[in-house]
């Protein structure tokens, strides 16, 4: 750990500051046992762009110890409530008539699903 953790304080002070390094670093402080900072820079991370991510950090065996932590959790309701309205704004675009043939579609019951959910 104090390989890394050496390794961390030269990237920070060489400015790098970026949600790579950030996710990096919630890694590493996870596994130094710095969980509330660990959340903070997953958070700063995920803020910044770093979405997807979130769900490799639900998988990732650093973050073990966070699964049950209340800002982990609300990180990853968080994620899910973004990706399905994300979800919802792309199929609502390739299931629309408006688009050229790019020879691929949705199965017809998605977009059907996707209908009869807006009509909700």
């Amino acid at each position: 750990l104090l390989l890394v953790e050496n390794a961390m304080s030269k990237l920070s002070g060489q400015g790098i500051n970026n949600v790579v390094f950030m996710f990096e670093n919630a890694k590493y402080l996870a596994l130094a046992g710095d969980f509330d900072e660990s959340v903070t820079q997953l958070q700063q991370a995920i803020d910044g762009g770093f979405q997807s991510y979130l769900v490799s950090a639900t998988h990732t065996p650093m973050f073990e110890p966070l699964r049950d932590d209340p800002r982990f959790l609300a990180l990853q309701q968080k994620y899910e409530t973004a990706r399905e309205k994300n979800r919802g704004a792309v199929l609502a675009l390739i299931c629309s008539d408006d688009l050229p043939d790019i020879g691929w579609q949705p199965l017809p019951e998605t977009c059907e699903q996707l209908a009869a959910a807006v009509s909700n």
